[in-house]
């Protein structure tokens, strides 16, 4: 980056900068692991989460050494940011050597927890050995809606506990949400929550089914209308979605099915090794234990430069497709295939779509 400096651009424009560099050439600069699909809730739309007590499950979890040979991997690979997340991550008792060691190895390393687990010696490490940043999910504003979420009792004041033992300590701290049925009728008050911390909150409707493509998470997905209106509440939310709306040329232009940067400068690793374009597009997976980061990316490039949508196919002619969060991943889940449409989130696109002609940006 020569003399570009993180301070002085802005993280956001930092990164686009960096990006910018390094397109085209396939460097894996940002990665994700998902250390375990354990968790201690057992929130009804989890794509992913398994009992924190499955013992089974967490015998077929990557060991501490199997993870310190992976971020060795994937430094030298280019990795920079790297995502862990779960499932809960801080039920890994391996947790903190994990951690220290990715930092230790310069990665810039951002935290996905629900913060129940955050105790005041936590807490204190993590001032220590500061992470990029960190992001809490919150599933509501009173303890009632939060614990009808989650399913476990006790959680909304350890949640609270945790964030606030974060905040004391000036943490890189986010809050979020996934908005559902069980949940929106409070979004105003988990914003002024998040506000009372002097934090921010981004709350995100697009619910996934299970990776087993169960789709008891879809249960609780709020209606097309019901998204829109929560976009226009949301200020900022509405000017995303406005700029998007704008942006030329639509991000499927080329025709790819891969248009986002997932196997390009992206990747994601799995509880158990595997290697993939993303979090919940597992059909391309492959085991880092059957062949090395280096030959699975190459053949992943190739891959994702060659998959495109078939001719007629209506994603690939839509000018819609910027507002509507469709990817692979969706399709398969969804659909059992990578590239048929996802009604739902047609219907979101087209109101999207509507409602922004209607107001004033």
């Amino acid at each position: 980056m020569g003399c570009i400096s993180i301070p002085e651009l802005g993280y956001s424009a930092w990164r686009a900068a960096f990006e910018q560099k390094t397109a085209g050439k396939r460097i894996p600069v940002s990665g994700s692991i998902e250390l375990t699909y354990r968790c201690n809730n057992r929130c009804v739309q989890c794509y992913c989460n398994q009992s924190a007590g499955d013992l089974q499950e967490k015998s077929r979890e990557l060991t501490t050494r199997e993870l310190f040979g992976i971020i060795d991997t994937i430094v030298a690979a280019g990795c920079l940011w790297l995502l862990l997340t779960g499932g809960e991550i801080l039920l890994r008792e391996d947790f903190k050597e994990i951690y220290l060691y990715a930092k230790k190895k310069g990665l810039l390393v951002t935290l996905f927890t629900n913060g129940t687990l955050i105790h005041e010696g936590l807490a204190d490490f993590l001032a220590e050995w500061r992470p990029f940043s960190v992001e809490i999910t919150i599933y509501g504003a009173t303890e009632a809606t939060y614990e009808k979420v989650a399913r476990c009792g006790g959680a909304y004041k350890h949640c609270l506990k945790g964030i606030e033992l974060l905040v004391e300590r000036n943490m890189p701290l986010q809050l979020k949400t996934c908005l559902i049925t069980m949940n929106a009728h409070e979004l105003r008050e988990m914003k002024a929550l998040a506000a009372s911390l002097g934090l921010s909150l981004r709350p995100d409707p697009l619910i996934n089914c299970r990776l087993d493509r169960d789709r008891t998470p879809a249960d609780f997905r709020l209606s097309p209308e019901e998204i829109v209106k929560a976009d226009l509440l949301d200020g900022e939310e509405k000017k995303k979605w406005a700029r998007l709306s704008l942006q030329s040329p639509p991000r499927n232009e080329s025709g790819l099915i891969y248009a986002c940067r997932g196997g390009e400068s992206s990747f994601n690793i799995d509880p158990y090794g595997n290697l993939s374009p993303c979090m919940i597009v597992k059909n391309k997976a492959v085991n880092l234990k059957e062949k090395n980061f280096h030959e699975i990316w190459e053949d992943m490039g190739k891959m994702i430069e060659t998959t495109t949508y078939p001719s007629g196919s209506p994603c690939k002619s839509c000018n819609l497709i910027n507002l509507c969060g469709q990817c692979p991943g969706w399709s398969l889940l969804e659909q059992g295939n990578e590239v048929n449409p996802v009604d739902y989130l047609c219907r979101v696109a087209r109101l999207r779509k509507e409602h922004l002609r209607m107001t004033a940006i």
